[in-house]
């Protein structure tokens, strides 16, 4: 289980699988450190059902807290390289007040 708080990277882009299921990926940016110290870590977050269309409302930059789970798919090119992406599969989410 994991739990980030940041805020949302990108206006959604909300999608339906071929049976009619809502989903989306949406980047949630997470600072850490403070003043010059500062560092910004992009997370992946997978949304599905009613929380990806709910996810589709909010616009870029509103905060929020995500718990979810960790998963790494990968897959081969066709030239053969082995690639990888690990995202986090939301199973709650809390907004906050910007």
């Amino acid at each position: 289980t994991i739990t980030i708080a940041g805020n949302i990277g990108k206006d959604s882009e909300l999608r339906y699988s071929g049976a009619g299921n809502a989903f989306m990926t949406m980047p949630v940016a997470v600072t850490t450190g403070r003043d010059d110290k500062k560092e910004t870590h992009w997370f992946d977050v997978k949304f599905f059902g009613d929380m990806a269309e709910l996810m589709a409302e909010l616009p870029k930059g509103q905060r929020v807290v995500v718990y979810g789970r960790m998963k790494q798919d990968s897959w081969e090119t066709k030239e053969g390289e082995k690639r990888y992406i690990t995202e986090i599969r939301c199973n709650e989410l809390l907004m906050l007040g910007k």
